[in-house]
């Protein structure tokens, strides 16, 4: 989770503003939908042997 330090590192920094917030945001919600994607097999694309 490269993506977390970096957020967690900028917020302990101060060096917070809309961009950071909108991207960490857009992160999580697009992280969220892909495990639940991956969990439902919405995603179509896992073998199954």
């Amino acid at each position: 989770m490269p993506f977390a330090v970096v957020v967690i590192f900028a917020h302990l920094a101060g060096g917070t503003n809309a961009i950071t917030v909108w991207a960490s945001a857009a992160a999580f919600r697009l992280r969220l939908a892909h495990a639940a994607g991956m969990i439902s097999d919405m995603a179509g694309c896992r073998c199954t042997r």
